[in-house]
């Protein structure tokens, strides 16, 4: 759908901003693009360890709500998985994708520790086999990994790999999210309210 870009220097004179030029500013005019269908591969990772047993219906909230939001956009690819297990050894189990246009939380294993690092090595993987040209991993987690700094090398193995990684956690620990994902990385909420501006500040 076309829409107006206002506040630029070449276009339509905008009557609204006409009052720019008097003050040497030459954004006073519009003009309407047609913005290009996005191309983009989104993965969501979600920690179902021990650790966040306390939290699964927050957990299933914010599976519902990307799943809700993304999965009907063209030109976005959707994919979500949950994990646990034990230091180097992941348990990934997928909950929704193109292949399974739906949300199926039923048969997902909770408990155990919470092998971060491994979990975001698996997702790459499989988010490589995506072909659209941009790709975002999001991981949602309490922000306490078995080995932090397994998960800081496989967060720099996805961006090596051309996969951006963020993180939304539950809990404030801003210093390990730091040094994991790095500044403007990460976001830490304490409601599923604040999911959406969390999500919407990434992206």
């Amino acid at each position: 759908n076309s829409r107006w870009l206002l506040g630029v220097e070449q276009g339509k004179l905008d009557d609204r901003r006409l009052w720019k030029a008097g003050v040497g500013d030459p954004a006073y005019r519009q003009r309407r693009i047609v913005p290009g269908r996005p191309n983009l591969a989104v993965g969501l990772l979600l920690d179902v360890s021990a650790s966040m047993s306390r939290y699964q219906s927050i957990v299933q909230q914010t599976a519902a709500v990307f799943f809700q939001g993304l999965m009907p956009m063209p030109g976005i690819n959707f994919a979500a998985w949950c994990y646990s297990g034990q230091l180097t050894r992941v348990a990934l189990t997928r909950i929704c994708d193109r292949q399974l246009p739906r949300l199926c939380l039923a048969n997902v294993e909770q408990g155990g520790n919470t092998p971060s690092g491994a979990a975001i090595a698996a997702a790459k993987t499989l988010m490589e086999r995506m072909p659209e040209s941009k790709r975002l991993l999001i991981h949602f987690t309490d922000g306490r990994p078995d080995s932090p700094i397994h998960v800081l090398r496989a967060v720099q193995a996805c961006r090596q790999a051309g996969i951006q990684a963020y993180a939304i956690a539950l809990h404030p620990f801003q210093d390990m999210l730091h040094r994991q994902y790095g500044e403007g990385n990460y976001e830490t909420i304490q409601a599923i309210s604040e999911l959406p501006r969390a999500v919407a500040r990434i992206v």
